[in-house]
């Protein structure tokens, strides 16, 4: 938060997917990208960042009732995800597809399986997918 507070969304936002890389069962980072994600207007990824923080677990969604999401509040996907209690109707409660290749990655690249170039390159295409 405190690259966003400064103005840099972009660091803001690679700080948050390397939080979750590190530990992708974190509900704050992901409510946090789905905040920088509603910033940009990007209400698709945004409702696929807060689902996910609700998914594992999140204890407050204050953060939703503040500007980051002003801009997709009146959008009617954003509604109708509210209406749904934050959950994207054809969500499963097991872990995403992403999450869990993100899980496969890390651990090859922890057994030496993968270079840091490899890792970081597997990671970025990951993350760009969902």
């Amino acid at each position: 938060m405190e690259e966003y507070n400064k103005g840099n969304l972009t660091i803001a936002k690679e700080k948050a997917k390397a939080a979750i890389l590190r530990s992708p069962n974190r509900p704050n980072a992901y409510l946090r990208l789905g905040a920088f994600y509603a910033k940009e207007g990007n209400i698709d990824k945004a409702i696929l960042n807060v689902s996910k923080s609700k998914q594992y677990g999140i204890k407050s969604l204050v953060i939703i009732s503040k500007e980051p999401f002003d801009s997709i509040r009146k959008e009617k996907k954003w509604i109708d995800f509210v209406d749904n209690g934050y959950i994207i109707k054809s969500e499963k409660t097991i872990p995403s597809d992403t999450t869990n290749e993100l899980e496969k990655i890390a651990g090859l690249f922890e057994k030496g399986l993968l270079t840091e170039e490899e890792f970081k390159l597997a990671k970025k295409q990951a993350l760009y997918k969902s």
